[in-house]
């Protein structure tokens, strides 16, 4: 039997990631905010570029004050070739090449397989 994704009121895990602008996020400092975390894998993915589209549209809902938003990339040409951009307030993405993150919140599972709800 597999894990089970996160459940509502089920703690989020706590990580140190690399950001754009931070070598080591630490993510519990965010605390006190509404926070979205969008693991959406490559921005070379169609269907991950029109999510941070939609999310570079309503960007103005992310203020840092009440809400903030986390994109988490797995593919390091998201890096190499700039394809996601921090939009401040309250837009940021993390660097989760490795997977560990992504295994924490169990998006993927050990076997490195994207799982479906």
């Amino acid at each position: 039997m597999s894990a089970k994704f996160l459940t509502v009121g089920e703690p989020a895990p706590w990580f140190i990631a690399p950001s754009l602008t931070n070598p080591k996020f630490r993510f519990h400092t965010v605390a006190g905010r509404y926070v979205m975390l969008c693991f959406f894998g490559s921005a070379g993915d169609k269907g991950s570029q029109k999510v941070l589209e939609e999310v570079r549209r309503h960007g103005g809902i992310f203020d840092d004050e009440k809400s903030c938003f986390f994109g988490v990339s797995t593919e390091p040409e998201d890096v190499a070739l700039s394809r996601v951009q921090q939009q401040l307030p309250g837009i940021r993405f993390f660097w989760d090449f490795d997977k560990n993150i992504s295994r924490q919140y169990r998006v993927i599972d050990e076997a490195d397989t994207c799982r479906d709800r």
